[in-house]
């Protein structure tokens, strides 16, 4: 599906979001934006995000470029810091953490800016059907197979003949709480986590999954995209690497 493909997308280095519309909107109030222009969200093949942008300045510098530099050894005021908006060239609006870039000129007598700066995550809202069921969706690469304990069966024809049919043990499923949650290993330890409830996935759901996970395996685990449904409303988070 195209949340899975994300995900790969950005462990493989081949995530490139083209946005004609990006702004570096100021912090914490998100009420003026201090650059405005175009460019990419990109990561590299250890699933690092990054920006890039440029803007055109006619008249002066841009004001993200009087911003004062952090001082090393103290924790920076919250109006030091800018968040990434972006509008992707499908439509959807993306949303980054909070991050402190600097602007540079192209050239000595150059109007054109650019801006580049790592990400941590970005964040995609958008709606959906009502329903009354809740969701939530992990994917995570593992570098390892999990002891599941139940078997996918499948089937392939030519025509009407069986021309080959396996089994596999790829999955768990249990229930936490009122949640059904399943686990599932696909595509070279490729894990989906979901699960269902009646009530709203909170938002800190990825983050104890994932905790539990950890202490199962004992290895860091984190997702690449997480995703979560409720009410009317869908939430997507893209993290960065390594993974």
């Amino acid at each position: 599906n195209d949340e899975q493909k994300l995900a790969k997308d950005v462990v493989n280095g081949e995530l490139e979001l083209l946005c004609p519309e990006m702004q570096l909107l100021s912090c914490p109030n998100y009420d003026t934006s201090l650059f405005d222009g175009t460019g990419v969200i990109r990561s590299r093949s250890d699933g690092r995000l990054s920006f890039e942008i440029v803007g055109c300045y006619d008249h002066g510098f841009p004001p993200l470029a009087i911003l004062s530099s952090p001082v090393h050894g103290q924790i920076p005021e919250p109006d030091n810091h800018v968040m990434l908006r972006a509008v992707d060239a499908n439509g959807r609006e993306w949303r980054s953490n909070w991050v402190m870039p600097k602007a540079f000129s192209t050239g000595n007598r150059s109007n054109i800016w650019s801006v580049s700066c790592a990400l941590e995550s970005l964040m995609h809202f958008e709606t959906r059907p009502s329903s009354d069921m809740s969701e939530g969706r992990l994917y995570i690469k593992m570098p390892r197979t999990l002891p599941f304990d139940q078997a996918t069966h499948t089937t392939k024809m030519v025509g009407k003949d069986l021309y080959q049919q396996g089994l596999s043990l790829d999955h768990h499923v249990c229930t936490i709480n009122s949640a059904q949650v399943e686990f599932r290993q696909h595509d070279n330890h490729w894990l989906t986590v979901r699960t269902r409830q009646s009530i709203p996935v909170m938002p800190e759901w990825a983050g104890l999954m994932c905790q539990s996970l950890s202490f199962a395996t004992a290895q860091t685990v984190r997702p690449v995209v997480a995703v979560r449904e409720f009410n009317t409303r869908k939430d997507m988070g893209i993290f960065s690497g390594p993974f």
